[in-house]
């Protein structure tokens, strides 16, 4: 199956926008999350905890994108 399903997935992609092929993979990862949820079917307070690390890691790269924002605009110091 990979020897040809790994040719036409890199064809197929090349011929695809980048947004687009960032837009399914979130879509695939969406619903594999979703999937694993309902298999799974984790406990309330694990799924508060997985929230919050999810929260605090987007929180982590805003305050990370911003940092490197305000650092690219300063001039360099010698």
């Amino acid at each position: 199956v990979v020897i040809f399903g790994a040719p036409f997935g890199a064809y197929v992609v090349s011929k695809l926008h980048r947004l687009v092929i960032a837009t399914l993979l979130y879509l695939i990862i969406g619903a594999q999350f979703v999937g694993a949820l309902l298999i799974i079917r984790p406990s309330a307070t694990l799924l508060a905890f997985s929230g919050g690390v999810f929260l605090f890691g987007c929180g982590l790269f805003v305050w990370l994108t911003r940092q490197s924002d305000t650092a690219l605009a300063e001039p360099l110091r010698s």
